[in-house]
């Protein structure tokens, strides 16, 4: 299940206020917010290997609580795979520039929780 978060949310808003400004300071880039969404995957969902949208620059995800043991959250299928594990109040960016592949195995049992922001580059 998929829920989109409301882009007037206070709590995304001020995120993504300090998110970009994390981002210029670091990467010396601009970015901005385009959707924003929790994940809810239950038993037996699974994406396929698939790159994102070339219109999204940035993608974060940071996992939520899980009661799914030893499930692996996503991973990349780069010179070799990297499993991202699924740990609470952890996750990745994706910068999006060379298309990565990607998937999330199958999940055996349990569920799997996370939050996902895609982000454009400003010019």
């Amino acid at each position: 299940m998929v829920k989109n978060i409301d882009p007037t949310d206070q709590i995304l808003n001020e995120f993504n206020q300090e998110l970009k400004q994390f981002l210029l300071e670091k990467f010396n880039a601009k970015y901005e917010a385009q959707i924003a969404k929790l994940f809810f995957d239950t038993r037996g969902y699974r994406t396929g290997v698939h790159a994102d949208d070339p219109s999204i620059a940035l993608m974060i995800q940071i996992y939520l609580q899980s009661e799914c043991i030893d499930a692996p959250g996503t991973s990349f299928h780069l010179e070799k795979i990297y499993n991202m594990q699924l740990i609470r109040n952890h996750g990745y960016f994706n910068f999006n520039t060379d298309a990565k592949q990607h998937e999330s195995y199958t999940l055996p049992n349990g569920a799997r929780r996370s939050f996902a922001m895609s982000m454009s580059l400003i010019n």
